[in-house]
């Protein structure tokens, strides 16, 4: 299975609430594999999907603030993974009650590194990813991330800040 991620792609979802203000789009989100799009991410993934041997994947997103916002409290996020016009493989099956449930995890925490980008939420942030599986038809995987932090934090705009990272365990599908 190759995986590709869609980099500055007006599709996705991403929202970042400015705080005194209305809550405001950023220019969009970037994904990359382990770092960042600023950074040098991967553009590709190979994988069989028949072994749970190595470390978990890690995309990364990442996104540049509007000239709106300079300031951020909260972020969600909404993207779908397709596969069409095939069926989603078994081994994207990461819902709840499905075979991979809980091979997906989501991360706010950037102090441990990649560093390419800057990074708004210093540990602070708290949050989650949640799964749904043959959304919209059975192509279809839709991740819903979001978190939150106890008081509004400074961004640079023009500049790429972390968002969030989404953790994929390699064990395989046995649906």
């Amino acid at each position: 299975m190759r995986i590709f991620p869609l980099l500055r792609s007006a599709g996705f979802a991403a929202l970042v609430a400015a705080i005194c203000a209305a809550p405001a789009r950023s220019q969009g989100i970037n994904l990359g594999w382990d770092d960042c799009y600023q950074g040098t991410p991967a553009m590709m993934q190979t994988f069989a999907c028949d072994s749970d041997a190595g470390p978990p994947f890690t995309l990364v997103a990442s996104f540049v603030p509007g000239p709106e916002i300079d300031r951020v409290v909260a972020l969600s996020a909404v993207f779908d993974l397709c596969t069409m016009p095939y069926a989603l493989p078994d081994w994207w099956r990461v819902g709840t009650g499905d075979c991979r449930q809980g091979a997906i995890s989501a991360s706010f925490d950037f102090t441990s590194g990649p560093f390419s980008c800057a990074d708004p939420w210093q540990g602070q942030a708290v949050g989650g990813v949640g799964a749904q599986v043959a959304v919209q038809g059975p192509t279809r995987l839709r991740l819903l991330v979001a978190c939150a932090l106890t008081a509004p934090v400074a961004v640079e705009q023009g500049t790429e800040h972390y968002a969030f990272k989404i953790h994929i365990l390699r064990t395989p599908a046995w649906c």
